[in-house]
């Protein structure tokens, strides 16, 4: 028999040359990538022994990269139809001021050196494949903020030293066998907003880190993918994976959303189609609705499928996954064909085992009746096919046969077990809660706030206490209650009580809820599900109830705002309560309280965070705004005072137009609301 041929593998920069490459064809294949600086093109293979003239080479080039060509050029305005001239008529100076213009956006250009990534590897007994994935990482253009390496039931410290021997790399050995047991490790030992994956025989683009960063840019991005490539095809197994199992998806970007999800669910979502787990990335906050991966997905359990099984998860739960193929990393392919073989067995079992699972989630997905049903004919037509020899790609057959036959019984075996392990939830990675609760001789209304607080079916959550000098018997009823910190200080004002509370918080969000209010059910949930779909947001607010004592009348205020709030906020706050507030963290980074404001310091965070950063409004209910008759806003003069100085500090900061004309409306509506009050009690409006 003759020995098998290896490909060489060509990465050519058209951005260089356009002159036809100097291949060896005797006896070797070529495999031909294309690239325009950082952004791949398209590919084609030229067999062993094929003759390619220079004609057919230009031709096969140009049916190579045409479609992405296409892609990029569309919703633009250039022109450049003859674009396939320039190329093949070597015009360079024609085909790269064109091409120039074309990709000019999604060329690198500024690049930040390090962006708010963590990054996961998770191996086993592979140091010397780590050791080059890590060099890689450590020498990107833009670097990952932060390195995972989660070592998985290894038989030695070969891998720790390895991970060890790299500055600022994080080390974490994971007992038990599993890559998606080892997946979830990572992500409960990472501290950045966006996860990624790599496998340990990758090694990654310059720019890679960057580009999937920039692709979680876009808020509505839960999770991506990016583009493999082969690193060699130097055996015949590489080449039958390559060809028939690949990792590549192409040079196009590809949006897998709700329409994609519902228009393909009646036969089966082809999740599978998505990506590979060796170059994908995750919202972090995704994990929270989803659950993290199924260790039961496992090679030695339903086999190797976790990464697919968790984007149906990703989809059904709606959020939207996109392929970015300038994403790039190198995948080393299994080299023997006994190891392909038991990959592509354990491939079948985990597709056949996620499907199963994948049919009970969604009782109206057809993968039984379509994806599943299909098999057996399919694999018929393979059989007779590839009789009597079985060679290159039939050569797994019976292992793609075998491996779904084992995931048909590994299910229905186990499907008491499995179905009540997904999703695989952990409260670890819920982000934490800090709800501060400024008081002033409040303390018999602060059980009703807590309580308020207990009821959220939100797990991760801390409450502080911040006494501000009470004289009541505030001290007194917290000391009998568990899990709530308390703090005293002497009385200092409410603005001071609440920077107390920031400053000795641990929550990645924070909501300032008054003594003297609660929150209404779920509303934790709500709010932190609007900063979470949203990273650039520094604030959400939702409506509010008031809840007069005197009488036990009640009034839903719900002022929808959906932009411009910087303006609107201008001529009056529509937020109108604190308690339906939540905020991020790092807004208190750029500026706290202000504790020479008697009243209003609310007001005028708002406006000072509006001003600079974007803000998120919706009109679901929040909280309860109790009122009596010790309220602080029951006091008309220290209120118009306070609110007219937030407003005017704002009057060197308008720039536009608008802008002017918001703010002097805001001066009317505080004069006209504060006016329209009678000496004491309330009026039923909000100033917006």
């Amino acid at each position: 028999m003759k020995p098998f041929p290896p490909y060489t593998i060509h990465h050519i920069y058209l951005n260089t040359t356009l002159a036809m490459p100097t291949l060896d064809a005797e006896e070797k294949g070529n495999y031909l990538v294309f690239w325009w600086n950082d952004i791949a093109l398209g590919q084609f293979f030229i067999e062993p022994n094929q003759k390619l003239s220079e004609n057919e080479y230009y031709e096969q080039l140009v049916a190579a990269i045409k479609p992405t060509i296409i892609f990029y050029w569309q919703d633009t305005s250039i022109t450049g139809g003859e674009w396939e001239y320039w190329l093949t008529q070597q015009m360079s100076g024609d085909f790269y001021g064109w091409m120039d213009v074309l990709l000019s956006k999604f060329i690198t250009a500024k690049i930040p050196p390090v962006v708010p990534v963590s990054v996961i590897i998770c191996t086993r007994n592979r140091a010397a494949h780590l050791q080059q994935c890590l060099t890689t990482l450590k020498k990107l253009a833009c670097l990952a903020a932060e390195i995972v390496v989660v070592d998985n039931a290894p038989i030695d410290d070969s891998t720790k030293n390895i991970a060890e021997s790299f500055e600022d790399v994080k080390y974490i050995k994971e007992p038990r066998a599993g890559l998606d047991i080892a997946r979830n490790t990572g992500i409960l030992n990472t501290k950045f907003p966006i996860i990624a994956y790599v496998d340990d025989d990758v090694h990654v683009h310059s720019f890679w880190a960057y580009h999937v960063w920039k692709t979680f840019k876009n808020p509505s991005i839960g999770a991506m993918t990016g583009l493999v490539f082969a690193s060699e095809l130097a055996t015949e197994a590489q080449l039958i994976f390559e060809k028939h199992w690949s990792f590549n998806r192409g040079y196009t970007d590809k949006i897998y959303d709700s329409n994609y999800f519902e228009s393909t669910l009646s036969k089966g979502p082809p999740v599978w189609e998505i990506g590979a787990g060796a170059n994908m990335a995750f919202r972090k906050s995704v994990f929270i609705k989803t659950g993290l991966f199924n260790e039961l997905l496992d090679a030695g359990a339903a086999g190797c499928n976790g990464d697919s099984e968790m984007w149906f998860r990703v989809l059904s739960a709606g959020y939207t996954i996109y392929y970015n193929p300038r994403a790039v990393v190198y995948h080393e392919h299994r080299k023997d064909l006994k190891g392909l073989k038991k990959q592509i067995f354990n491939y079948m079992r985990g597709f056949t085992t996620a499907a199963l699972i994948q049919q009970k989630q969604q009782p109206e997905s057809g993968y039984v009746r379509y994806k599943l049903r299909w098999f057996p004919s399919h694999y018929r037509n393979l059989i007779i096919k590839g009789f009597p020899y079985y060679r290159f790609r039939f050569k797994t057959l019976w292992n793609e046969i075998t491996g779904m036959l084992s995931g048909f019984i590994f299910f229905y075996n186990n499907r008491n077990h499995i179905l009540k392990s997904v999703p695989y939830t952990s409260n670890d990675i819920a982000p934490l809660v800090s709800v501060i609760i400024p008081s002033y001789n409040h303390g018999h209304y602060l059980i009703d706030a807590l309580k308020s607080i207990w009821q959220q079916k939100y797990a991760a959550i801390e409450i502080i206490v911040v006494d501000d000098g009470s004289t009541d018997n505030t001290q007194e009823i917290i000391k009998g209650v568990e899990g709530v910190k308390y703090i005293y200080q002497k009385n200092q004002g409410l603005s001071a009580a609440r920077n107390t509370g920031i400053k000795n918080s641990s929550g990645e969000y924070l909501i300032f809820l008054d003594a003297d209010d609660w929150l209404l059910e779920g509303s934790i949930a709500f709010n932190l599900s609007g900063l979470l779909w949203n990273d650039e947001v520094a604030f959400v607010s939702g409506g509010h109830e008031k809840v007069f004592v005197e009488n036990g009348e009640s009034l839903d205020v719900v002022n929808e705002v959906n932009d411009d709030h910087y303006l609107h906020l201008l001529g009056g706050n529509y937020i109108g309560m604190h308690g339906a507030v939540m905020y991020r963290r790092w807004v208190f980074d750029n500026f706290l309280f202000d504790e020479t404001l008697a009243a209003c310091e609310d007001y005028d965070v708002y406006l000072k965070t509006a001003r600079r950063f974007p803000v998120l409004n919706h009109n679901h209910k929040i909280a309860a705004y109790r009122i009596h008759n010790t309220n602080m806003s029951g006091n008309i003069p220290l209120m118009l005072s306070n609110v007219l100085k937030v407003l005017e500090r704002q009057k060197d900061n308008l720039q536009t137009a608008e802008e002017h004309e918001a703010y002097e409306n805001g001066l009317k509506t505080w004069y006209e609301y504060y006016s329209s009050f009678p000496a004491t009690g309330f009026r039923k409006i909000d100033p917006s």
